[in-house]
């Protein structure tokens, strides 16, 4: 619970809409009457970034909300939150992206030092044993390349493991591949060459298999002995930031989702009073850092009021008495 009280800002009212601001054109700043052709009565959607998508096609819209208007709007469409930061994608990093090129079979740069280019995997030649098993007879060259796209198409470690175990049988370590949902048996050489693989794999498979005939978890890069952030403290910075007042935006409530509060505090500041709601309430309290991250991160929030937000009827207001702040707010 926020106690400390900031009076950063004045009387948070409910948001409106303008479509055009007066200072772009020649109507006067105190024409803002219901009666303004600028003024858009829309309420103001608390989605964020949604963007709300209409059940039926732009053609029928008109006839689907005289006939059935349950059926505008139908379901929401969310789009990506806005931060004061950048957020970070990691899914770009060069590590991943390496990581992911690799279990796909791509050709990818690796993260050492010499930045090696490491080829993509391809299908090898088959074996040339034709006595016995025949694995070229048995399967040919189209099934041979379906087989290494489907191994390859998998993407993931664990499940390449598990593609490769569920090809072997013990306890003769035979090899197997299911070809027109026909079990066809074949060679090491046949089985590693047509999925591009190596020997180390099938041994590694072997050496993580336990005797229930699971493989057991990828445990790398997985250290557990680390600091857990407590979800309720999480909790109480959210509330704390949403408890600080905002300053009310005038023009740009149409084009901008930011929201702006005073600048006598920084960020510091407001980490600081946290603190010490927290540590006299008997809570857990945080570092700066978290606060700072959930800040930017989770919040859209600005501490300068945009310059072309000032107007006449802006310095108006503030420097109205309580009972003229009631009828300019109206007009606002």
């Amino acid at each position: 619970m926020c106690t400390t009280a900031y009076p950063l800002g004045d009387e948070i009212g409910p948001p409106k809409n303008y479509c055009e601001s007066p200072i772009y054109s020649n109507e006067s700043d105190a024409d803002l009457s219901d009666d303004d052709p600028s003024y858009s009565n829309r309420p103001r959607s608390r989605l964020g970034g949604a963007v709300r998508v209409s059940a039926s096609s732009s053609s029928s819209s008109s006839d689907t909300t005289d006939s059935d208007p349950e059926n505008v709007n139908a379901f929401v469409v969310e789009g990506p939150k806005k931060s004061r930061k950048r957020l970070r994608n990691t899914n770009k990093w060069k590590q991943i992206v390496a990581k992911t090129l690799r279990n796909t079979g791509k050709e990818y740069v690796s993260n050492t030092k010499s930045n090696k280019i490491v080829p993509a995997r391809s299908i090898k030649d088959p074996c040339t044993s034709k006595f016995r098993i025949k694995c070229v007879d048995n399967i040919n060259e189209i099934d041979r390349n379906l087989l290494f796209q489907k191994y390859w198409a998998l993407g993931n470690l664990e499940l390449q493991r598990s593609f490769i175990r569920n090809c072997m049988v013990e306890p003769n370590n035979a090899f197997y591949f299911i070809v027109n949902d026909t079990k066809i048996r074949v060679c090491k050489t046949f089985f590693i060459n047509t999925l591009g693989i190596c020997d180390r794999q099938i041994r590694t498979v072997k050496k993580k298999t336990n005797a229930q005939g699971f493989i057991e978890k990828d445990n790398r890069g997985k250290n557990q002995n680390k600091k857990r952030i407590e979800p309720a403290t999480i909790q109480d910075i959210k509330n704390h930031i949403n408890c600080i007042p905002r300053i009310e935006s005038h023009y740009l409530r149409s084009s901008t989702s930011r929201e702006y509060i005073g600048e006598e505090k920084t960020i510091m500041d407001l980490w600081r009073d946290f603190d010490k709601d927290q540590r006299d309430a008997g809570k857990a309290t945080c570092e700066y850092w978290l606060y700072y991250d959930i800040f930017t991160k989770e919040f859209n929030i600005g501490f300068f009021q945009p310059k072309k937000d000032r107007c006449d009827l802006c310095f108006e207001y503030e420097l109205a008495s309580p009972e003229k702040k009631t009828t300019t707010k109206r007009k606002i």
